[in-house]
């Protein structure tokens, strides 16, 4: 019912990707779908919204194939597009996220931004270490480290908790007198 709510809500192209964000974030991408609808080819915020959705959700194979609309919205080149289309979904829907890294993230900064594509592109190490970077220069993006699904897999990592425990100050409300931590 919501999903179908959402995908009928007259928003012009920009809100309905804002919100999908957001609805994504909160963890409900099935409702984000109903946002980042088919009709967004062409909408780059829109398909990255809907290819993220899809992944969530575990389609890879679909995400796969937003993720070549997006190539060809960007006139990415050929030999991209065609890599991203073969083999499996998950080694294509992997390459795009590798490609999305090397082409939309500046090679220094936007460090959390590039933990996320390196965590949902299974590059695990790549992504901890990124993170590590973003805490340390205080990126202002850390602060949605326990809200992005990209991370999950990693969660029983020391270097993540620790991390996360860190970003968090959870040492900090742990020692804290009993008392304070019932309220």
């Amino acid at each position: 019912m919501i999903a179908t709510l959402l995908g009928k809500a007259e928003l012009d192209p920009r809100a309905r990707a804002d919100l999908g964000w957001l609805i994504l974030r909160a963890g409900r991408p099935e409702f984000a779908l109903g946002l980042c609808t088919p009709q967004s080819a062409g909408h780059l915020n829109l398909l990255s919204c809907r290819h993220t959705a899809l992944a969530a959700l575990g389609f890879v194979g679909e995400a796969r194939i937003v993720a070549v609309q997006i190539l060809e919205t960007v006139a990415a080149d050929p030999q991209t597009i065609a890599a991203v289309e073969r083999g499996s979904p998950h080694d294509g829907y992997a390459k795009f996220l590798t490609w999305r890294i090397a082409h939309y993230v500046p090679e220094q900064g936007h460090w959390f931004q590039r933990a996320q594509l390196q965590a949902e592109a299974g590059q695990y190490v790549e992504a901890i270490e990124s993170l590590e970077t973003a805490a340390a220069r205080k990126d202002p993006l850390i602060v949605k480290l326990g809200s992005t699904t990209a991370f999950r897999k990693m969660a029983d990592w020391p270097r993540y908790r620790r991390l996360s425990n860190a970003v968090f100050n959870l040492d900090r409300v742990s020692r804290a007198p009993p008392r304070a931590r019932e309220l």
